[in-house]
């Protein structure tokens, strides 16, 4: 999410959002949120760290107000500059987004607002990049998919804790031994079953009631 603030005649706004993944830009969405009482007067540039830049929207919407929920969309069955204010929804953007397709994101995105007519302010409330397809973060846990070994899991991805759930939490390739439960009991040595002792009707975790009454009696894994 990209910083805000007030549009004025005269003087670009520009603002930065700093991206930290280095995957190439497979897709690229932006959503952006503007209050101004004549919205033809604001034109919007995107600018990739890579120096690219690409025009998001001049000039459009006549004298009607705002961008409400606005994502410039290179996939949008409708083109902005055939659209009315307040802009709800996905739109094709006036340039093309797939022009950042493959750069490296890394670094500081600018987006440059200008006012060019007097007689009306605006603000910039919120923007934001939005990247899609292979490179989007479905858990939310930081991680792409394209780095994440499983992205509907926000407790799995590079680096993670492993935790005694039967995933390979870090996304090293490998479930820890103690994970696995051998003899098919739902509990695995971690969580305090014994699997090369006891078959699958005869172990249970260390403190629990079990199918005889034995549940204290289950061995600690070794």
């Amino acid at each position: 999410m990209g910083a805000g603030g007030v549009i004025t005649f005269g003087t670009a706004l520009t603002v930065t959002a700093a991206v930290n993944d280095t995957t190439p830009i497979f897709d690229l969405d932006v959503e952006i949120d503007i209050t101004h009482t004549w919205a033809s007067d604001v034109d919007v540039f995107l600018t990739s760290p890579a120096g690219t830049t690409v025009e998001l929207f001049t000039d459009v919407g006549g004298s009607g107000d705002d961008f409400t929920g606005t994502v410039l969309d290179d996939e949008a069955s409708a083109a902005i500059i055939t659209a009315l204010p307040p802009f709800t929804g996905s739109f094709q953007p006036e340039g093309s987004l797939a022009s950042f397709d493959g750069e490296n994101p890394l670094g500081s995105w600018t987006l440059s607002v200008t006012d060019d007519m007097g007689g009306d302010d605006g603000v910039l409330l919120a923007w934001a990049l939005v990247f899609g397809g292979p490179q989007g973060d479905t858990d939310g846990d930081g991680f792409y998919a394209c780095n994440d070994c499983d992205d509907t899991s926000a407790a799995v991805f590079p680096g993670s804790v492993e935790f005694c759930d039967g995933l390979d939490n870090d996304c090293d390739g490998s479930v820890p031994f103690g994970e696995l439960d051998a003899d098919g009991d739902g509990v695995a040595p971690c969580g305090g079953d014994d699997d090369q002792r006891e078959g699958p009707s005869r172990s249970w975790p260390s403190g629990s009631a079990g199918a005889l009454g034995r549940g204290s009696a289950c061995l600690s894994a070794r």
